[in-house]
């Protein structure tokens, strides 16, 4: 039988790096198994906070012109909602500005789930966008109030009004958001 402590030491542990455990088997026999390091973060921590990294092509957004929605996260499912902790968002400059204009509105792109606003996004505001080097910004979550209600179930989308314009730009929109998937009672 090796002897453990004889093992060389390392002092970092990747999310692949293997660990040996028991479990008890069928018969109640104890079996040797490994697991990855990753595997091991949501047992010992009990985690549910999720990082999600998402690119919104350029063509993605040149589609928001007179209004669209490009998904940003996927509905999550029956019984569940999204929770939005915050986004860093990043306009990655590639070489054509965007010219996003908004008819008589200050702004006309929002993060929103569902119907619901997502507030103080202040990543996705078209002068953010229409910018001529990379940016870099956090979105922040949901302000609620009192009539604010999130719907089960709906995705998280990057929405333009009717007002929007946009008619050139190529540079990708990098997010990467923190978030809950919650299991409804």
């Amino acid at each position: 039988m090796p002897i453990i402590y004889s093992y060389p030491t390392i002092t970092t542990v990747t999310d692949q790096d293997l660990f040996v455990i028991s479990k008890n088997g069928s018969s109640g026999d104890l079996q040797t198994k490994n697991i990855e390091a990753k595997d091991l973060v949501s047992y010992f921590y009990k985690i549910d906070v999720i990082q999600k990294d998402v690119t919104i092509t350029s063509t993605q957004l040149l589609s928001l012109n007179g209004g669209g929605t490009v998904e940003v996260l996927a509905a999550p499912g029956s019984g569940k909602m999204l929770s939005i902790l915050n986004a860093v968002i990043n306009l990655d400059f590639n070489s054509v500005a965007y010219n996003f204009a908004a008819a008589g509105l200050s702004d006309g792109v929002d993060l929103a789930l569902g119907t619901t606003d997502v507030q103080n996004d202040n990543g996705v505001f078209i002068t953010n966008l229409n910018s001529a080097v990379d940016t870099y910004f956090i979105g922040d979550p949901l302000t609620p109030s009192s009539s604010t209600q999130v719907t089960p179930n709906v995705a998280l989308n990057l929405v333009a009004t009717s007002g929007i314009s946009v008619s050139q730009g190529n540079s990708p929109v990098k997010m990467s958001i923190l978030y809950r998937e919650i299991t409804l009672p």
